[in-house]
């Protein structure tokens, strides 16, 4: 299963976010879960490597656009 994931959106985020992933990782057999992480691609990578979350699960596409709460 592929599941993509914006990972600067919400509070706290893209830590909290990461911190989920890796708990996820931790508590479930994900041998068939493939994430896609969209966002900042140099803040990701740092994030999964210092949580040690296994990168071979995830795909960082980078973003650079950012939509704002008051936009439609």
């Amino acid at each position: 299963m592929n599941i993509g994931i914006d990972m600067m959106g919400g509070d706290f985020a893209p830590v909290e976010a990461v911190k989920g992933i890796r708990q996820y990782f931790l508590e479930q057999n994900a041998d068939d879960l493939s994430l896609v992480l969209f966002g900042d691609e140099i803040q990701l990578t740092a994030l999964l490597t210092e949580y040690d979350v296994p990168q071979a699960k995830c795909q960082v596409v980078p973003t650079t656009q950012v939509i704002d709460m008051n936009e439609h």
